[in-house]
């Protein structure tokens, strides 16, 4: 099942719908990192708009929302009213494709990954890969190395289980993650969990 909540949809002159989703990050920042996650997102929406006879979409695009802190240094003070402080913005936008044989590829991907037994191997050159590769492994050599330890002193058993259950107690449970997808209001508002701003 595919769902879509767009933060704008607008009416072209044409009569098209103009499909809007606001970024709170710059383009040459987050947004730049997850800009072909938030293409796909906008592909998505559109192609959910589409298909539930709302309206054919002509055109869609982010709209980066960011404190304009330059304006905001150059007179404090004359953004002071009575309940606090409003600060200027700066919008940039930028225009997605809407490429829908993209946004399919995507989907069969992701049901070839959640129908799998295991994760798909990494791809070569693949920066992403070859950090979670070294996450892996560094914590495959802590558990050797725990294990190497009991193995020459028998009285340091406990301690190795010890370490082994410190280390998975100080981590936070993705279950939980998944438990609160449902009630959690960042997630509701601004699907943030589905663009890994939290990762």
């Amino acid at each position: 099942m595919v769902t879509a909540r767009p933060d704008m949809m607008l009416r072209n002159p044409d009569g098209s719908i103009c499909l809007l989703d606001l970024k709170t990050s710059r383009p040459d920042g987050g947004g730049k990192c997850f800009l072909p996650q938030y293409a796909i997102q906008l592909i998505g929406y559109s192609w959910v708009t589409e298909k539930n006879g709302v309206g054919k979409v002509g055109s869609a695009g982010l709209v980066y929302c960011s404190v304009d802190i330059a304006e905001f240094m150059k007179d404090p003070l004359g953004f002071m009213v009575n309940q606090g402080f409003y600060v200027p913005f700066e919008f940039i936008t930028h225009e997605v494709t809407l490429d829908y044989p993209r946004f399919f590829k995507c989907l069969e991907e992701v049901n070839a990954v959640w129908q799998s037994a295991r994760p798909p191997a990494g791809k070569n050159g693949c920066k992403d890969c070859a950090l979670l590769t070294k996450l892996c492994d560094f914590e495959s050599d802590l558990r050797i190395t725990d294990q190497r330890t009991a193995a020459q002193f028998p009285g340091r058993a406990k301690w190795t289980v010890q370490q082994d259950f410190f280390r998975q107690n100080t981590r936070f449970d993705p279950t939980l993650i998944e438990d609160s997808l449902g009630e959690d209001p960042l997630d509701q508002e601004g699907g943030m969990w589905s663009n890994w701003d939290f990762s």
